[in-house]
């Protein structure tokens, strides 16, 4: 089956320090090689307000593929957190792992209502797999 291109509206509905992301694509490495630098989606930050503001995702600087053998490059921007070996990765001296993205909100007064996830359907299959925000503090 096709991964959809986007998955709108997910509520956040508070003021926000900062936004954190885990996750990863598939089908960077192995299947296409997709080139360090290619944007293969984004975060949509939709403020109370109307605005918005975007967070990229980058295959080389936040992400990589998920499955990993540990001699491909790190990401730049994003941290390895996570890392698995399964029944089926361990024979071939592969894990499985998950990137940390840490947004920092420009604009912690105001309102995120919420957040859209979107790919750009480049042969990487973006994925996340959690989300949490550290609110804001009061003024």
């Amino acid at each position: 089956t096709r991964a959809p291109q986007s998955i709108v509206g997910i509520p956040v509905e508070r003021r926000v320090a900062a936004l954190y992301m885990i996750h990863a694509t598939q089908w960077g490495e192995s299947q296409s090689s997709i080139p360090d630098g290619t944007t293969i989606g984004h975060y949509r930050v939709v403020y109370a307000d109307g605005s918005d503001g975007l967070i990229p995702i980058v295959y080389g600087e936040d992400v990589r593929d998920w499955w990993t053998s540990g001699v491909e490059k790190p990401v730049t921007r994003g941290k390895m957190v996570w890392t698995w070996y399964t029944a089926r990765t361990k024979p071939d001296d592969v894990c499985l792992c998950l990137y940390l993205c840490i947004w920092h909100n420009p604009h912690p007064q105001k309102t995120v209502t919420a957040v859209d996830y979107v790919s750009t359907m480049t042969t990487a299959a973006p994925f996340c797999v959690a989300m949490t925000a550290r609110e804001a503090t009061p003024r």
